[in-house]
């Protein structure tokens, strides 16, 4: 009789809805820690640099810009919360439209400007371009019927271009505009 090879098991290298660890710029890709991060999921907190700050409830993502002395958490349901780096103090909170639940982040450290997947619907996801120095959206690409984005759970800075990748694949986009 013949036999049948089993098929190895692939370790996913991003998660929906599960905490990402921390990755300098990048969300959803291997990552480069290059000081001491220590999360305690008791007391909702991240400690990074010797700073701590509330997370909010889990899960979260964060992205580190240390150019601006900001740090970036992206929290579940209570969208986006800008910190501080030298003091942990809680600078804005950045609401986003839909479910406010963040999927992935990054930043382009050159214009500071904040890139986040997030649920607009449970069928589709939309990603915002945020400015840094005014924590505004600045540019939206919406899912759709055509191209929902629900598959899409990472993103990143790529020669000024933005790249989101996921299960189907990848888009490549202009980060200024996002089209």
């Amino acid at each position: 009789t013949p036999t049948q090879t089993p098929t190895p098991t692939r370790t996913p290298d991003f998660h929906y809805h599960t905490f990402l660890p921390y990755l300098r710029g990048n969300a959803g890709v291997a990552p480069q820690i290059d000081r001491a991060v220590r999360v305690n999921t008791t007391a909702n907190t991240l400690t990074i640099g010797g700073v701590t700050v509330d997370t909010g409830r889990a899960p979260f993502i964060f992205v580190e810009d240390r150019a601006a002395g900001v740090l970036y958490v992206g929290t579940g349901g209570d969208g986006i919360v800008a910190h501080r780096l030298s003091d942990g103090a809680e600078l804005t909170r950045i609401t986003l439209p839909g479910l406010n639940l963040p999927i992935a982040m990054t930043l382009d450290e050159a214009t500071h400007r904040l890139y986040v997947i997030y649920l607009l619907t449970p069928k589709y996801h939309n990603v915002a371009a945020i400015d840094g120095k005014t924590w505004l959206i600045a540019a939206t690409l919406q899912g759709n019927p055509l191209r929902p984005l629900s598959d899409m759970s990472a993103l990143s800075i790529e020669r000024g271009r933005l790249v989101l990748s996921g299960i189907g694949g990848r888009v490549e986009g202009d980060a200024g505009t996002l089209k």
